[in-house]
């Protein structure tokens, strides 16, 4: 008997915990409204030259990834090492 009681209110506050429900607190994002840029719009604003180390010398498949203070490049055929870059190019190290 007490093993069934158990059992029930286990039941019961597993289906109550099921309810809730955080879609309403995340944003929603409508992708069909974004407009894709052809080639003919892009042009190059500045070139950085990068510091040149024996430690990061690179390919040709380059993947870059940039924030407000650094550049971090990773040579796609090796993916072993990720290079930090600071603005101005200088050779800052490597993060992985």
């Amino acid at each position: 008997m007490k093993i069934k009681s158990i059992c029930i209110f286990l039941l019961s506050a597993f289906c109550l915990s099921c309810n809730y429900s955080t879609q309403a607190d995340l944003p929603i994002f409508e992708l069909e409204e974004l407009e894709s840029i052809g080639k003919e719009k892009l042009e190059i604003g500045k070139i950085i030259p990068l510091e040149t180390t024996s430690e990061n010398l690179m390919g040709t498949d380059i993947r870059v990834r940039f924030d407000a203070s650094s550049f971090y490049l990773m040579d796609e055929n090796s993916k072993n090492v990720i290079h930090h870059f600071d603005r101005k190019g200088a050779y800052l190290g490597s993060v992985a």
